[in-house]
């Protein structure tokens, strides 16, 4: 309900906000499937977020340009805008609800260094090949997708850490 609300206020401001899903299954690396599993705050995310490291920081370096601007975008957006937020909305906000968000860190800083990573590989791959195209490179989109969801789900373990949780 909370997500919805958020597009309906973000409409409100004038930003053109995605629906809350666009087909993340069809994902074949983390960047897409990000992408497509946030569309619901991406659109707000580039523009409070990613823009303005990109457009001021490492002028003279692209690679370093687009991973430190996502790294920001997917890491300290993603948490603040879209996490610290709708916990605060909920709970209160008190320091110690905030404290609670802080416990999640290694999730949000574990997805945006793995999202910058595939991008900076996706910005030197030149191919003009759509994925899940019927073509003998096929399994190799499957094969893509599945790790990517592994990638995903492995690092989505730190985004509910458990007290007195142990790794058994």
């Amino acid at each position: 309900g909370i997500v919805h609300f958020k597009v309906g206020a973000w409409n409100i401001f004038g930003y053109n906000t995605e629906p809350y899903f666009d087909k993340p299954w069809l994902a074949t690396n983390l960047v897409s499937f990000w992408a497509r599993y946030t569309s619901h705050y991406r659109a707000f995310l580039v523009k409070a977020f990613y823009y303005p490291i990109f457009l001021n920081f490492f002028k003279k370096n692209m690679p370093l340009r687009v991973f430190m601007a996502t790294l920001f975008a997917t890491t300290f957006g993603n948490m603040i805008w879209g996490h610290v937020s709708e916990h605060m909305f909920y709970s209160g906000l008190r320091f110690s609800n905030f404290t609670e968000i802080l416990k999640v860190a290694p999730y949000f800083i574990l997805l945006g260094l793995f999202i910058s990573l595939t991008q900076v590989y996706l910005l030197k791959k030149k191919t003009k090949r759509k994925p899940w195209t019927k073509d003998k490179k096929l399994f190799l989109d499957i094969l893509c997708a599945y790790g990517t969801f592994q990638a995903y789900s492995l690092i989505h373990i730190f985004s509910r850490p458990v007290e007195n949780g142990d790794f058994y």
